[in-house]
């Protein structure tokens, strides 16, 4: 038995009852639940997944965005992170690092977008609306080098089979 308050006045309730009372908030909660187990990436080892049960760890992965309900979605997350990394790394080697101006509204800031009606990347750019989380180029030709050279990355990015 446990006394708890509610608006002031003090009850009586049973152990059961409580577990009950945890039970219906948790019900439709988002992230961790008590007794779930949820996925998250390796602190030492980013690559790796592991399960977590529901504890105040899991709690702070999801707080940090890094908490899944499943395997695949965990692995998805790591899919994309690793493709955006390795394009990343593959435009500075070739084209060196460039960062956008954006108080520059003269300066083109071109991006790769996917149209799902004609099922292709395409290139366009903003000269002062940002989007994130995006990847900017300078100028439109790194743009094309990335669809050449790293579709299945950008198909990965973007969830397309």
């Amino acid at each position: 038995m446990k006394d708890i308050t509610i608006g002031g006045e003090r009850h009586n309730v049973s152990n059961e009852k409580m577990k009950r009372i945890k039970d219906i908030l948790e019900e439709g909660k988002r992230g961790p639940r008590s007794g779930h187990l949820g996925y998250t990436l390796k602190a030492t080892d980013p690559g790796e997944i592991f399960a977590l049960s529901s504890d105040i760890y899991a709690n702070s992965y999801y707080k940090a965005g890094l908490w899944w309900e499943t395997e695949a979605e965990c692995q998805q997350f790591l899919n994309e992170r690793s493709a955006i990394n390795k394009i990343k790394e593959a435009v500075y080697e070739e084209f060196r690092e460039w960062e956008p101006d954006w108080s520059d509204s003269s300066q083109k800031k071109y991006l790769i977008g996917y149209n799902h009606n004609s099922r292709d990347f395409r290139i366009d750019y903003w000269c002062e609306l940002q989007h994130k989380p995006s990847m900017y180029f300078e100028p439109e030709k790194v743009c094309n080098w990335i669809i050449a050279n790293y579709e299945t990355e950008l198909r990965i990015i973007w969830g397309i089979k």
